[in-house]
């Protein structure tokens, strides 16, 4: 299998059809290129498909209805198939605890996959004002605090997509942690790669982070770790805003201030300010700043998460409309 970064491929829950399996409700697929063909060199893809299982395929096509809940009902036959379905999502999840799985690409628009916008229909099949998200989606939701989620038609949409692989790279990097790291000095060295990276995100969640890894109460590793972690995902899981990025950008440059020349730093601080007024992308001052760190070998950012935080090759920050 291949590696990345020394780890075996990412673990992603997916619907079924979006690899192209044909066990959509016509018998057909909703094949998602980006994700089979951008995503799969860096994601083993564990598909799932709770509609299939329960009604089969071909099949009638069902909606969400408000009673006294929410129930999962067939357009024609109008049978109910609620227990079922969220059976077998119970059944998704169990053995999505059991392989480790890093995040999760669903089907929009789905009575079981979708996230958040789903129509719910009143008892006499007139829409709702209300939406809810799918049963599936809404049992991994309540299980996985945290969990990178989001739907093929939000792949289009470059800020969202940025956010959601970062999130992926970066959840996995604490899954691994915590198999792998048993000592307070790795929690600081995992916090020091990723200062700057959680600093764009929040700078309020970042200082949190940095009181509990100075450990001024002595807590042992173990309590550390879990302190850690809860704020730490959450702080993954924020949008990213230009305002901040254009902050750590200009905090990274304070490193080099007494190595750069005058031209040289003309040069930075006109790509960050382009950067900020959306003329160039993200990936501008990232490489001036890379460059500038070889150059003048500056340990303490050559391994900073902000600068590389997934493949370089998916380039998400090649686009002007990946940052808002």
């Amino acid at each position: 299998m291949a590696k990345i970064q020394g780890n075996k491929l990412i673990n992603i829950g997916i619907s079924s059809c979006l690899l192209g399996e044909e066990c959509n409700y016509s018998g057909g697929h909703n094949r998602c290129r980006y994700a089979t063909e951008n995503l799969s060199k860096y994601f083993n893809f564990i598909p799932f498909c709770p509609e299939h299982e329960v009604l089969g395929t071909p099949r009638e096509t069902i909606r969400l209805v408000k009673d006294d809940t929410i129930k999962v009902v067939g357009n024609k036959s109008k049978k109910e198939y609620t227990s079922e379905l969220k059976e077998v999502s119970k059944k998704v999840v169990k053995e999505l605890k059991e392989i480790d799985i890093s995040g999760y690409i669903l089907k929009s628009k789905s009575p079981t996959c979708g996230i958040d916008s789903i129509k719910v229909y009143l008892k006499n099949g007139m829409p709702s004002s209300e939406s809810s998200s799918g049963l599936l989606a809404s049992e991994i939701m309540g299980s996985f605090k945290f969990l990178p989620l989001i739907d093929e038609g939000r792949l289009n949409d470059e800020w969202l997509t940025e956010n959601f692989i970062m999130q992926v790279f970066a959840y996995k990097n604490w899954q691994d942690f915590i198999l792998s790291s048993s000592k307070i000095s790795n929690l600081v060295d995992f916090h020091t790669s990723y200062k700057f990276l959680l600093q764009a995100k929040s700078e309020k969640n970042y200082r949190i982070l940095g009181n509990i890894v100075a450990n001024r109460e002595n807590k042992n590793f173990e309590e550390l770790r879990e302190e850690y972690g809860a704020i730490f995902l959450e702080t993954i899981d924020k949008k990213n805003s230009s305002k901040p990025i254009v902050n750590v950008l200009q905090h990274m440059m304070g490193f080099l201030k007494d190595r750069l020349s005058k031209d040289e730093k003309i040069e930075l601080l006109e790509s960050i300010n382009d950067f900020e007024k959306k003329i160039i992308p993200l990936i501008v001052p990232i490489k001036l700043l890379e460059h500038y760190i070889n150059k003048y070998d500056i340990g303490y950012l050559k391994n900073q998460k902000f600068l590389s935080p997934y493949p370089k090759d998916l380039g998400l920050r090649s686009g002007t409309k990946a940052f808002k």
